[in-house]
């Protein structure tokens, strides 16, 4: 499982092979955009999605312009190994402890393997993962608003024995 680590004198945060910007935290930093709600669901047919909830978990209200920070949604199929990922921008504002966004993806047919293989029994299923991601501009940009004081709750995962045990339930939906 990927984890996330967080360089404070750089200000980076890196995420597996894909790096993370964020501004250098003041002790006075206020806002906190944090994933609450990570639930993939069945379609038909094989298909699936995610439904992501972001909340400003901060006491400030949030403020950015617009295309600096993005939700990313990745699913990976266990056979192929390709990953599909959807990008979703965040909103310009935010109240303090209230709701940023509620995205949900579109149905995708192949996002996990439900074909079972007698030689290759771990290549069914396969992974899912969502994470803030935040443009290099904000670590520069002088607003405090648009800063997140805690980059741990920023990323989510369904790790392949997780997406093995969904798709091969009779569940609809399932809550990482």
């Amino acid at each position: 499982m990927a984890r996330l680590k967080f360089l404070a004198f750089a200000g980076i945060a890196m995420l597996g092979g894909s790096t993370v910007y964020a501004q250098q935290m003041p002790a006075s930093c206020n806002t906190d955009p944090a994933i609450v709600s990570f639930k993939l669901e069945k379609g038909l047919s094989q298909q699936y999605r995610a439904v992501v909830q972001v909340n400003n978990l901060g006491s400030k209200h949030w403020q950015s312009a617009p295309g600096l920070q993005r939700l990313l949604v990745t699913f990976r199929n266990a056979r192929t190994g390709n990953p599909i990922t959807q990008s979703f921008d965040l909103p310009t504002g935010a109240n303090a402890g209230g709701s940023m966004v509620i995205d949900t993806t579109p149905f995708i047919p192949g996002a996990f393997d439900t074909q079972a293989n007698p030689f290759a029994p771990k290549s069914m299923g396969g992974s899912a993962d969502v994470r803030i991601n935040y443009g290099p501009s904000v670590a520069g940009d002088g607003n405090p608003y648009n800063d997140d004081r805690n980059l741990n709750n920023n990323w989510r995962a369904a790790s392949q024995n997780q997406v093995l045990n969904f798709v091969t339930s009779a569940d609809r939906f399932r809550n990482y």
